[in-house]
């Protein structure tokens, strides 16, 4: 049992380094999702939670309808299913985060502005709280639990990272939080909340993160950053028309367009 776990530890390595820091990796076409979105997550099932026109679905990777939810209002604009037991959702406008479970039941609901103050514009899943809260005022990261209870803080971001601009997406692994800049700039910061690094890119569209790198939707063109050891490349691939959004998980590439979802996945 301990040598086929071995083993098992080893081929996942050899996987992590061909996919992130080998050049002539490459991923191949797999499925074509008809569903239309404006914006989507995947969880790590392979589930794909799609929002569009005031909609949440849940689908399965053969596009099978599994769960919807109707946001009358339209009020939601974001969703992150990163924990699939705990999927949440976020309204930028009105400062308010919804949480459901895994069959896009709606637990709660938690106006920000009211509960915790200040000027919070994003939101995303925590793996060690229950989600990140971006500052806009403070400029300040804060992961928060069930009972809205700091669990881990940044320093200001426009103190802490040099040649700062405004924050326009964020995302979470179990090992690092990035956030995505105005000046096209990956800003990385473990789950503590401590600042490691930035990454200059080429305006990107979406990008994915994993514990290895950051997988980065630029125009006709996908690129990998690798976290710590600082060396970049290009996928080869074919990248759908009028994309514009990325996600990975269990070695496969999810990319969007307003009316399919494309799969890809790793060529072994």
């Amino acid at each position: 049992m301990i040598i086929t776990k071995k083993i098992k530890y080893i081929v996942l390595i050899i996987l992590l380094n061909v996919l992130f820091l080998h050049t002539k990796a490459q991923f191949i076409p797999y499925k074509n999702l008809d569903i239309a979105s404006q914006q989507f997550s995947i969880d790590n099932l392979g589930n794909v939670f799609a929002l569009h026109k005031g909609v949440i679905s849940k689908h399965d990777e053969n596009s099978k309808l599994l769960n919807v939810y109707q946001d009358k209002g339209r009020l939601i604009d974001f969703i992150d299913a990163n924990n699939p037991l705990r999927i949440i959702a976020y309204s930028s406008v009105f400062a308010t985060v919804y949480f459901f479970d895994s069959q896009l039941a709606m637990q709660s609901a938690v106006k920000l502005r009211e509960a915790i103050g200040g000027n919070p514009l994003l939101v995303c899943n925590s793996s060690t709280a229950s989600f990140w809260v971006y500052d806009q005022a403070t400029t300040v990261l804060t992961s928060y639990n069930d009972q809205l209870q700091p669990q881990s803080q940044s320093q200001p971001i426009n103190l802490t990272v040099p040649d700062f601009s405004a924050i326009k997406k964020m995302y979470e692994t179990e090992k690092w939080l990035v956030l995505l800049t105005d000046n096209n700039k990956f800003l990385i910061f473990d789950v503590a909340g401590n600042y490691f690094k930035s990454i200059q890119a080429h305006a990107p569209l979406d990008f994915g993160i994993n514990s290895e790198a950051i997988i980065s939707l630029e125009n006709a063109a996908i690129k990998l950053y690798g976290i710590k050891n600082n060396e970049a490349s290009s996928l080869s691939t074919v990248i759908p028309a009028e994309c514009y959004g990325l996600k990975f998980s269990n070695k496969k590439l999810f990319l969007a367009n307003p009316m399919q979802i494309n799969i890809l996945k790793l060529a072994e």
